[in-house]
């Protein structure tokens, strides 16, 4: 029976064939450590490039919102266009319903 080379120097050293086999396994895991950690390190700024995306995203909902809330709160008739293409005036539930909805934005948004 041929032992390997491994094997061999398991024997010389007094350490079993298994452990001798996990050594080149930790160099491996050294190297996908290191490839790992390259691949995060380029994706680190397109991450923060998103994130910089969604932080400014979420500001000018929460400035859009504000002032939706400061101009429902204001008590002027408001006007808009409804689903069938008619103009008229905003109904107090309707305005409601839009105060809701601001508030739901910036408290949601706005931190």
């Amino acid at each position: 029976m041929t032992q390997t080379p491994a094997a061999t120097a398991a024997q010389k050293t007094g350490t079993s064939t298994s452990a001798a086999a996990e050594a080149p396994a930790s160099g491996v895991d050294a190297e996908l450590e290191k490839k790992k950690a390259e691949q995060e390190a380029e994706e680190a700024p397109k991450k923060q490039a998103e994130e910089q995306k969604v932080a400014l995203q979420r500001k000018e909902n929460c400035d859009r919102a504000k002032r939706a809330r400061d101009l429902m709160q204001s008590g002027q008739m408001l006007g808009h266009t409804n689903a069938q293409g008619e103009r008229g005036f905003m109904s107090d539930a309707t305005r409601k319903q839009e105060l809701t909805r601001a508030n739901q934005t910036i408290s949601s948004d706005c931190r």
